[in-house]
Parts: structure tokens; sequence; C-alpha cells
């Protein structure tokens, strides 16, 4: 009976072995760029904001591009091959920025000192919003562990609860 009872453990210990391998590759691909170029609009959700610009840069700061917005409030960025994720995407206010104030119903500047982040798990979405919800999700994640050692299941499992608890319908 304790031979049997040994041998269970062992067969257990090993099947989670091999399931934690098999997690790590997927982690480890999930970094990975796809080899075609993956276009990603983006569009701030301040109500339609003008004159600004997004920037995409790693989640230690190093710029990789900014574009202007274009007249719909959005740019479109072409992912460089071998982006690693996660990776952040920034708008801030700045001389001649204004966005439409749907509580106010008009166009107010965006302050210059006012900035909205998103950070993105993973390359295969097609749109994302920066918003205070998502500059949220961020914050949690530079108070618990930092940027880097974010997962793209982790980030996707902060916006949903905090759009849960937000009440806000995905």
């Amino acid at each position: 009976m304790l031979c049997i009872k040994r041998l269970g453990i062992v067969c257990l210990a090993v099947g989670l072995v091999a399931c934690n391998e098999n997690d790590e590759n997927k982690v480890a691909q999930s970094n990975m760029m796809p080899m075609q170029p993956q276009t990603l609009v983006v569009q701030p959700s301040l109500g339609q904001v003008f004159n600004g610009s997004v920037a995409l840069s790693t989640t230690k700061g190093q710029l990789i591009q900014s574009l202007k917005l274009d007249r719909e409030g959005q740019v479109k960025f072409t992912l460089p091959e071998g982006l690693a994720v996660p990776f952040m995407l920034k708008i801030c206010g700045s001389e001649g920025v204004t966005y439409f104030d749907e509580a106010l119903d008009k166009v107010v500047d965006l302050p210059k000192e006012f900035c909205l982040r998103a950070i993105v798990g993973e390359t295969t979405l097609n749109t994302v919003a920066i918003s205070v919800l998502s500059d949220s999700v961020v914050r949690y994640f530079e108070e618990n562990g930092g940027l880097e050692a974010a997962r793209a299941i982790d980030i996707k499992m902060r916006y949903d609860d905090f759009a849960n608890k937000l009440g806000i319908s995905k």
C-alpha cells in the first residue's frame, strides 16, 4: 500500500513538472512578435482628442515610436517585428492639445501635466483604448511587482476586474 502511494506521488509530481514546462514555453512564445507586421489602432478615451500624439514605448520607458492623432482621434501603429510584450502606450497634454469634454459639451485644453497610459500584454489585439481605466491598470502593476513582470493573462484579468468593479461592460 505504501509503495502504491509513493508511486502515485511520483506520478503526480512528474505530471505537475510537465505541465509547468508547457506553461513556461507558452509564456516565452507569447513574448515574441508575430512574423507579419501587426497594426494596432489606438484611441484615447477622453472624448475625441485633437492635435495630440500617442507614444509607444517599452515598459522601461524607451520610446519606440510616436504618432500624431488623425482626424478621428486615432493612431495606427504598425508594431515593429520583435517588439516584446508587455509594451506601453501614452498620451499627454501639451500646447495645443484639446479634447471634447462630454460633461461640458465643448472642446477644452488637455492640461499639460495630464497623461494617460495603457499597458498592452499581447500583440494580437487590433484596438486599444487609453483611458482612466487603462491608467489604473498601469498604476496597479507599478505598485505590485513592476510593469516588466506583468503577463498577458494578468493584464487582462486586471482590466476585467477593474471594469467589473466600475460596472463597465466590454
